[in-house]
């Protein structure tokens, strides 16, 4: 009898055994199904942190430039202002104030630089927002200068320049031009659409993001004011 019952004891303990194991799987598993979404999920923020920082780089860089362009017909010197559509996209050269303080004053030409954007395909299939800056005497050549990536991963750009004298938004603009001569455009409107290119390409589509702001021409503003 106390042979039966030691067997029927070590019988209880296997299963007591192998219940903790059943139950240490299954909290296992738990834990693992858990780990795994949380890595998921701070996958997709980073992506989503790529896409929104490129962005907005973008953005704050072409705003802080065109904000500071420099208009002759304020500041009664040589200026330019020239924006056209080419097959990348936009294409913009605008003379501007190289710091914020020197907006303050209406005729000062020391400190007047070139600005020149664009953009250019990716081997990844996105486009690539360039900068290039000279002295505004190297207008012609400032095409060949050297070019800093501001943003990658851009799937569209847009901008656009308000007229105030036909209120309207325009395509284009050229100081050159007869219709818009020796004038600045009042006001910039951006609109960028960027994805992060390290996600698979068929979903683009869905988890692009699109970003758009409306800015003031500051030196124009004080000829043509909204």
């Amino acid at each position: 009898m106390k042979n039966l019952r030691s067997q029927f004891q070590k019988g209880f303990t296997l299963l007591e055994i192998l219940v903790s194991i059943a139950i240490f799987a299954i909290i296992a598993a738990g834990i693992a199904g858990t780990m795994n979404q949380m890595t998921k999920l701070t996958k997709k923020l980073k992506v989503r942190e790529a896409t929104i920082l490129s962005g907005q780089i973008a953005l704050d860089r072409l705003q802080r430039d065109l904000q500071m362009a420099y208009n002759e017909k304020t500041q009664h010197s040589p200026s330019l202002f020239k924006a056209t559509n080419i097959g990348t996209g936009p294409e913009i050269t605008f003379s501007f104030f190289d710091t914020d303080i020197k907006i303050l004053f209406k005729k000062r030409t020391s400190g007047v630089m070139l600005a020149h954007y664009s953009l250019e395909k990716d081997d990844n299939g996105t486009l690539k927002l360039l900068r290039a800056e000279g002295p505004l005497y190297l207008a012609d050549k400032i095409k060949d200068e050297h070019s800093s990536i501001l943003a990658s991963g851009i799937l569209d750009l847009k901008v656009e320049y308000y007229d105030a004298r036909n209120d309207l938004w325009q395509d284009n603009w050229d100081t050159a031009a007869p219709a818009t001569v020796g004038a600045f455009p009042t006001a910039v409107r951006v609109t960028i659409t960027t994805v992060n290119p390290e996600i698979p390409r068929d979903e683009w589509k869905a988890k692009n993001l699109k970003l758009s702001t409306e800015f003031l021409i500051l030196n124009e503003s004080e000829v043509l004011p909204l």
